[in-house]
């Protein structure tokens, strides 16, 4: 039986407000440890690198560790374990976000710190240079790795105009030539309180919460961004790229156009795409490596963003397989969910699904990291609450539907690695 009970609509234990420079404040009261995830997300990521520096927000946040007016490149993280907690940061497409989990009776430190951060960094140029050399190290890794170089150009060839095309690490040339000028103009634009999201998740009084976000963010003084989407045109036809690295095992990736996470579509796609091809009861998984064993591996990759991308299935070829048989198999499995669901299956898959979503929500850090991610990329955390019943909602002809609207065979993005 579906989660009969879980599926509706529930209430967080959210308090939200927004200080008078534009920050806005969640905070999230979770009482049953006392730990805090202080979290400030800023609604910028390598969507928005200016064209030819591709790669400019990943690099700002490396360069957001190496220190303030206030502190040198290693007091940041030496404060934060000084004092028993943890830190890190990340960037995507839409944010760059900061991040530090401490015990109760210390999480004003993180604040503190990322006020600071909003405004002093001094993005030093000899520091920049040695970051650098960082950045282009782990942007040659992900070179290295077959799965992850395909992944990045069937993503480069999927669109035509939108800065999804770009790798959120950048272009290598691109890293090469960013200038501290770049960055700095980057940094004052996007970095202040009217473009933000300070999230505060665990063992926090809400009213007290909102006075320690007052006391350290209140004086910055905010300004609005505008920001542009970029309109990509509809796909009209195939693309393929196919790259050679004398490999034994080629992988083989179908990319296809899907909507936005805001769009209604994206929650009947998602079960179609967990039916095709997540786990290993999906139906490329039985069909091309239990039953026909054309691939040893086969997965996933669905497109939650803010605005339309691409979504993924790929398979790992087994030895001797050709391209064509398995892509011809791979189409083949797909065009089944355009005509069949069965209802066992449907109930399955949306039970999984549901019991990811609960899952990751465990613990203080992750319900913080959901709810920055839904503030920023969802339209508002209250795509949390609704999502399980949304996924609940969804009827096997929608599945059928969406499927027929977005998988369509000649319209879909190619690549190999062999």
């Amino acid at each position: 039986m579906l989660f009969a009970l879980l599926v509706l609509q529930f209430r967080l234990p959210i308090t939200e407000f927004t200080l008078e420079n534009g920050l806005k404040v969640i905070v999230y009261e979770d009482h049953s440890t006392p730990v805090v995830s202080a979290q400030i997300w800023y609604r910028t990521g390598s969507y928005n690198d200016p064209l030819g520096k591709s790669g400019l927000s990943h690099f700002l946040e490396h360069m957001s560790f190496k220190g303030t007016e206030r502190y040198g490149p290693k007091d940041y993280d030496r404060i934060i374990q000084e004092n028993g907690g943890e830190e890190n940061a990340f960037t995507s497409h839409h944010y760059i976000a900061y991040f530090a989990n401490l015990s109760k009776d210390r999480y004003e430190l993180e604040l503190d710190l990322e006020a600071d951060r909003m405004v002093n960094l001094r993005l030093d140029s000899s520091e920049m240079e040695r970051e650098r050399m960082v950045v282009l190290e782990e942007l040659r890794l992900g070179e290295n790795d077959p799965f992850e170089l395909l992944w990045t150009q069937v993503r480069a060839i999927g669109f035509n105009h939108s800065p999804y095309q770009n790798p959120i690490i950048g272009w290598e040339k691109d890293v090469e030539g960013i200038n501290r000028r770049d960055m700095v103009s980057y940094y004052q634009r996007y970095f202040n309180p009217a473009n933000a999201v300070l999230v505060i998740a665990g063992d926090v009084d809400p009213v007290k919460a909102k006075e320690t976000a007052e006391r350290y963010f209140g004086r910055i003084k905010g300004r609005k961004v505008t920001q542009d989407s970029i309109i990509e045109p509809k796909p009209i036809g195939e693309r393929r790229v196919e790259i050679e690295r004398g490999l034994k095992n080629p992988i083989i990736m179908l990319g296809y156009h899907t909507p936005s996470v805001r769009n209604p579509d994206y929650y009947p796609l998602e079960i179609a795409f967990s039916i095709l091809g997540r786990g290993p009861l999906s139906r490329l998984y039985k069909n091309l490596v239990y039953e026909k064993r054309l691939a040893t591996r086969v997965g996933v990759y669905y497109d939650d963003n803010r605005y339309p991308g691409l979504s993924n299935f790929y398979a790992y070829v087994a030895p001797g397989v050709s391209i064509d048989s398995i892509k011809k198999e791979i189409i083949k499995t797909i065009e089944t969910i355009k005509d069949s669901v069965d209802p066992d299956e449907m109930e399955r898959v949306k039970n999984g699904i549901i019991s990811e979503f609960y899952y990751n929500q465990d613990g203080v850090y992750r319900m913080g990291i959901i709810i920055g991610w839904a503030e920023v990329v969802a339209g508002g955390y209250r795509f949390i609450e609704e999502f399980p019943a949304r996924i609940g909602k969804v009827t096997i002809d929608r599945v059928k539907d969406v499927a027929r609207k977005y998988l369509s065979q000649k319209k879909f993005v190619l690549g190999v690695i062999r």
